[in-house]
């Protein structure tokens, strides 16, 4: 499979003009196997009125095949799609992606690595060893770290403590929020120390709401849940609430399945793994 072939199945399905091309194409390649067949077969075999006929019901046939079959493959993106609403726009689009490649049989997300350059490898380096994000006895060579790849694995090895990772589809009871909210604030190193983490969900009307007390304030959210996957609105959420209370951001890897993985980090390397898209905001 390319490398981008995965974006661009994601692209005809979302974009109008890319599926209006797309559907004309499923419909001239079908009639276009018709004509090839009724003029072999003309040409080649005895009967000349059957081929002919035969190949009409074919200029008829094959090309609404191809069509139907794309409506089906698109319907079937369009829900997954729908499914998904409540996610960020970037952990939503990777998701699919993702789901894209599993139907293609294809390899995992590090297919969609991108080559960094030495300059940027030393200088990133350098911040996360600053940021204490990575120990400054820790030994890396610039030519260890060769894409964007490379830089999540170090994370994942030397920075696990900062990381949680959960399924998305995992909204059913009352507690699940509060759970989350938890995951998250354990990964702050300390700079986020709330008490008292609740959450209630109202199946009835569609919504839920979390509370919990920071520096003896209590603190209160409530979001929209049109099913059992993490709200956007959460994401968002507990994405400001660290901007505003820390020096540090949750980050977003990038998907590889359905789940999320988020780490902690300082806002100077923050800043720098997002302008080289390694790692994506919350927001």
């Amino acid at each position: 499979m390319k490398k981008d072939e995965a974006d661009h199945v994601v692209d005809i399905f979302t974009d109008e003009n890319a599926w209006s091309a797309t559907v004309l194409v499923g419909l001239l390649k079908g009639a276009g196997i018709a004509v090839v067949f009724m003029l072999i077969t003309t040409l080649l075999f005895k009967g000349l009125w059957l081929w002919i006929g035969i190949g009409a019901v074919l200029l008829i046939v094959l090309p609404v095949f191809n069509v139907m079959r794309l409506i089906k493959a698109r319907d079937e993106f369009l829900e997954v799609d729908n499914m998904l609403g409540g996610l960020p726009d970037e952990l939503k689009k990777n998701v699919l992606k993702s789901i894209v490649k599993d139907s293609l049989k294809a390899g995992i997300n590090s297919n969609d690595s991108k080559k960094l350059s030495e300059k940027t490898v030393v200088e990133l380096i350098g911040k996360l060893k600053a940021d204490n994000v990575l120990s400054s006895d820790l030994k890396i060579t610039p030519d260890s770290i060769k894409e964007t790849y490379d830089v999540i694995k170090l994370l994942r090895n030397h920075a696990d403590d900062r990381i949680c990772h959960y399924d998305c589809e995992c909204i059913e009871d009352d507690g699940d929020y509060a759970g989350l909210v938890q995951e998250h604030f354990a990964i702050t190193q300390g700079e986020l120390t709330v008490k008292d983490i609740r959450s209630t969900y109202d199946y009835e009307n569609k919504s839920c709401e979390i509370n919990f007390k920071y520096k003896d304030k209590e603190v209160a959210w409530e979001l929209r849940q049109d099913s059992d996957w993490v709200s956007q609105e959460f994401f968002k959420l507990i994405g400001d609430f660290a901007l505003t209370n820390t020096e540090s951001e949750f980050l977003m890897f990038p998907a590889e399945d359905q789940c999320a993985e988020i780490i902690f980090i300082p806002k100077k390397s923050a800043t720098f793994l997002k302008k080289n898209n390694i790692l994506f905001s919350l927001l």
